[in-house]
């Protein structure tokens, strides 16, 4: 791989990702790693921009680990003499 020197008059900002960056980040991926990089999300920049969007809400589906999980709290939060000072396990 051949590395090249910059202009020096060249300046640039480094921020977080905006949806904006997106046809950047893919033409840096392919400067970089041309077809070469393994995670084929950052030569998209459609998907990129949906991969990096703001989460709004997080689906919760409860199921056995959670009752486990509840268990283990309980059973600590009984077990622990400080946990009634913060009214919950000693973990907290």
């Amino acid at each position: 791989m051949q590395h090249k020197t910059p202009p020096k008059d060249i300046t640039f900002t480094v921020d977080l990702f905006r949806p904006e960056d997106a046809r950047g980040v893919v033409r840096l991926f392919q400067a970089v790693y041309g077809d070469d990089y393994p995670v084929k999300l950052y030569y998209d920049p459609e998907k990129l921009k949906e991969a990096t969007a703001p989460v709004t809400a997080v689906p919760y589906w409860p199921g056995p680990w959670t009752v486990r999980l509840w268990e283990f709290i309980i059973s600590s939060d009984q077990s622990s003499a400080s946990s009634s000072m913060n009214g919950g396990p000693a973990w907290c």
